[in-house]
């Protein structure tokens, strides 16, 4: 979910119901591209980028015309995130 106020902008991203994506091994970390594949996180129009809260990492959509992230980078290091807008 996203919170905004005036140019202040927040996006958490927590995954839910992701053991099936671990072949059923819940002792493993929903991490990076082979859990998330070409998933990706649909962002609010005109974004320039966001840094990630938890990890320091910056983020860049990976297309400006369809405002996404791909969730494999979002979720790369750490298994949940706070985006905060840059």
């Amino acid at each position: 979910f996203a919170r905004t106020l005036q140019e202040e902008e927040i996006i958490v991203v927590v995954p839910l119901q992701f053991v099936s994506l671990l072949d059923g091994d819940e002792t493993k970390l929903p991490l990076g591209v082979t859990v998330w594949g070409d998933t990706h996180l649909t962002l609010p129009q005109g974004q320039s980028g966001y840094r990630n809260i938890f990890t320091g990492e910056q983020l860049a959509p990976l297309d400006a015309e369809q405002a996404t992230l791909a969730l494999a980078d979002v979720l790369a290091n750490f298994p949940v995130a706070l985006l905060q807008k840059m």
